[in-house]
């Protein structure tokens, strides 16, 4: 008896199951009357299927409605995952919307007509005929009748003939995976309905020509017929592992969601990450490739300076892919290997040093002194707006040499740019840009061209009239001989504004956070005797305010076991690095007075060191000095309000009550 798991993805018009237990959908009974040794078992998607669950049946059958694929709920990401999973050992069939949702899953292409609907019809010729295949074909004709939908085969992947009047796509995905592509709800009159809201959008002819293409049944047999014979010539258990997925060892959630990172750090993943599976494959769910999580400390460092083998200039600040036309527009001190990198940084970094930090020291306090009077004395604030936010682009204005009056727009500027996977950051001006030049902004929104024009005017200025501050270095600098390019002063002006301002904002907000969870570690700070550096290291420590950077590997590499294929991105998470038990005694506790403490929120290991770091440690260890005279204690006075990044660990709101010190 072969049991096979149905997994229901929405609801379908009719369920899978009549009020006697019997299948009323159409697949599942041609399937049993062709196989009676068959057996189902029914699964619901949006209750949990985790990737362990993939050896409980014999093979596995997926269907969908329009909502699940259009909405994309929350449980969709862990679906893909228990696919990517059960496609390793079962058979897979995906139907209808549940072929829509395989495809996604394992890294196909979905895409919508232009006008919303698919109306018409598509013609494939037969490629290739699969070994299994009942008869052959010379082709079929595809009617898109989906609703915001309209799929095409994958490149290369096998397809046969259903009827003439309402056919049937069949696509097979490795050795695992057959999808079919046909509606076995869709009646001649619910796709006249659809069909005919239509008409004024897409004409009489198209209209009428998609009408009639409809004038027939789905040909259930012949597609259970094709089930059966891929499900047999796949022998069910003990199936041989499709070509197209490895044995690679995988993270058991997508990093690259953002919408994780918005609820919480994965900590226990990071933990058995490391424990398990230091360097491991992060499938993608969303159509972009997926990437090597580097998760221990030692192994983080080992990238980071390997700077021969794991380049920086195909991107490091997302987990996306660009082409290289979009990372030359995009490109900053960031995204740059030496030699030019050590050349490009050398133009800023002596305003960056030690001396030349130590001058900023007497504003740094003031602005710290007038910022915690002005919250001790109100009797609940937003920690982020009113002191995190503030310090930072007050010190940084100063740095750069932007006028004062302008800071309100640098932090504008840096929460879109930062924040353009957070609802609170969603605008309309990005969505009205058009997306061929849109693509080749950096960070993908427009803006950055007003803060362009911003560095441009201070840029003029001090060719004229120099002034000590790092806008007449870069103004004036030169790299190999000539003066910076536009785009080249544009995008270090740009790298600066918003590292300068996000980092360090969030490392005082989630050191803020630490502050008032673990009061007695403040009280400790206030009784003295630690010093204000160390105190500051373990909030970078804590904060990890940068989750990860990238790189990609220029040629074939094995690190900790895993095989590094050349062009494979890499994912370095200081997040887990950070927490790595044989570097940190008790690292999930934040001790104020922790040391040594070789923490990598600013890098580790190679010559992307943060160019700010001094910046940074000023200002936190100034803000700690200046709160231990006046703070007693900090209470939270209600829910924290996380940003939803899978890069930066930011903290948008965060309320609380700075109890005055007597």
């Amino acid at each position: 008896m072969t049991l096979i798991g149905i997994i229901e993805c929405g609801q379908t018009q009719s369920g899978w199951l009549d009020e006697h237990g019997e299948m009323a959908d159409p697949f599942p009974p041609f399937l049993r009357r062709a196989d009676p040794a068959l057996t189902f078992r029914v699964y619901k998607a949006h209750q949990g299927l985790l990737p362990a669950q993939a050896d409980e049946c014999d093979a596995w059958l997926i269907t969908g409605s329009p909502s699940s694929v259009a909405e994309r709920p929350a449980w969709q990401n862990q679906l893909a995952r228990f696919l990517v999973q059960a496609v390793r050992h079962r058979p897979v069939v995906g139907i209808c919307f549940g072929h829509q949702l395989l495809h996604d899953a394992l890294g196909g292409v979905v895409e919508k007509a232009a006008n919303g609907w698919g109306i018409g019809v598509q013609t494939y010729a037969l490629t290739d005929t699969p070994a299994w295949a009942p008869r052959a074909a010379d082709g079929f004709r595809l009617i898109a009748l989906h609703q915001d939908q309209v799929t095409a085969p994958a490149p290369g992947s096998r397809v046969l003939a259903g009827n003439a009047f309402c056919p049937i796509g069949i696509s097979t995905i490795g050795d695992n995976v057959l999808t079919i592509q046909a509606h076995p709800e869709m009646t001649t009159k619910l796709a006249r309905d659809i069909y005919e809201t239509q008409r004024a959008q897409q004409g009489d002819a198209l209209t009428d020509q998609a009408v009639r293409s409809l004038q027939g049944e789905i040909d259930g047999p012949l597609a259970a017929s094709w089930i059966i014979a891929f499900l047999k010539h796949r022998s069910l258990r003990g199936a041989a592992v499709p070509t197209t997925v490895s044995t690679r060892p995988l993270t058991r959630i997508d990093l690259s969601d953002a919408g994780i990172w918005h609820q919480a750090v994965p900590t226990e993943e990071f933990s058995r990450l490391r424990r398990e599976a230091p360097v491991a494959w992060n499938e993608r769910t969303d159509g972009h490739k997926g990437f090597w999580a580097v998760t221990r400390y030692d192994d983080i460092v080992a990238v980071s300076g390997n700077v021969e083998v794991f380049s920086s200039r195909n991107g490091v600040i997302s987990l996306d892919d660009f082409d290289a036309e979009q990372n030359d527009a995009r490109r900053t001190l960031l995204e740059m290997d030496p030699p030019q990198h050590p050349q490009m940084r050398m133009i800023a970094a002596p305003g960056f040093m030690p001396k030349a930090v130590a001058a900023l020291e007497a504003s740094v306090r003031a602005t710290a002194e007038q910022l915690v009077n002005e919250v001790v004395n109100s009797p609940e604030v937003d920690v982020v707006g009113e002191l995190a936010k503030q310090l930072p682009i007050f010190t940084l204005c100063r740095l750069l040499g932007v006028p004062e009056e302008r800071r309100d727009d640098m932090i504008r500027w840096s929460d879109l740019l930062i924040g353009s996977d957070d609802p609170d950051f969603v605008d309309p001006a990005a969505a009205a840009y058009p997306p061929e030049k849109r693509r080749l902004l950096p960070f993908g929104h427009p803006a950055s061209l007003a803060a362009f024009e911003l560095g441009r005017e201070l840029a003029e200025a001090r060719r004229v009239h120099a002034a000590p501050d790092i806008v007449t270095r870069l103004a004036n600098g030169t790299y190999d001989g000539r003066q910076l390019t536009d785009d080249e002063f544009c995008n270090y002006f740009l790298m600066l504004l918003v590292a300068g301002n996000e980092t360090t904002r969030h490392s005082i907000s989630h050191g803020i956070k630490a502050l008032a969870d673990f009061p007695d570690q403040w009280a400790h700070f206030r009784n003295g005797g630690i010093d204000s550096r160390v105190a500051a290291d373990e909030i970078f420590r804590w904060a990890s305010s940068v989750h990860f950077v990238r790189r990609v590997a220029v040629r074939d590499i094995e690190l900790s076991g895993a095989h590094i294929a050349a062009g494979d991105k890499v994912a370095m998470y200081f997040a887990s690095g950070n927490r790595d038990d044989a570097h940190f005694d008790q690292p999930h506790r934040f001790r104020i007075d922790r040391t040594p403490n070789q923490h990598m929120a600013f890098g580790k290991g190679g010559p992307h060191f943060c160019l700010g770091t001094h910046v940074a440690k000023l200002q936190v260890r100034i803000l700690l000095e200046e709160m231990a005279k006046r703070v007693a204690a900090i209470e939270l006075a209600g829910p924290v309000d996380r940003l939803r990044s899978n890069h930066i660990h930011g903290i948008k709101r965060l309320p609380a009550r700075f109890l005055p010190a007597r």
